[in-house]
């Protein structure tokens, strides 16, 4: 499903299916986060560098996604996990040298 339909499901629907919205954009976010831990563990470069000490709520997800559709709407087409990423990397941006 891309970007654009993910976000228009998610402000077309009620609260149950927001919430489903939710979890599923938060169960993407989670999966990247585990990547993240276990490329750092094996001495990688992460794909993004999210503050130790901060955990995103679900909404939180999801306006990271729009305002990165809203900012580059080209992107709005590309599945929401993968322009999710790019998102996160675009908030969350890696001191020089940790992140190509």
């Amino acid at each position: 499903m891309s970007a654009r339909t993910f976000l228009d499901n998610y402000d077309k629907y009620g609260v149950p299916m927001q919430d489903f919205y939710e979890k599923m954009l938060g169960a993407n976010e989670n999966g990247m986060s585990w990547a993240n831990a276990a490329i750092e563990v094996e001495g990688g470069v992460k794909l993004y560098c999210m503050p130790d000490s901060l955990a995103l709520a679900p909404q939180q997800n999801v306006q990271i996604l729009r305002q990165y559709v809203t900012d580059h709407p080209e992107h709005a087409k590309r599945p929401f996990g993968l322009v999710l990423l790019s998102a996160l990397r675009e908030t969350f941006p890696c001191p020089a040298g940790k992140r190509p």
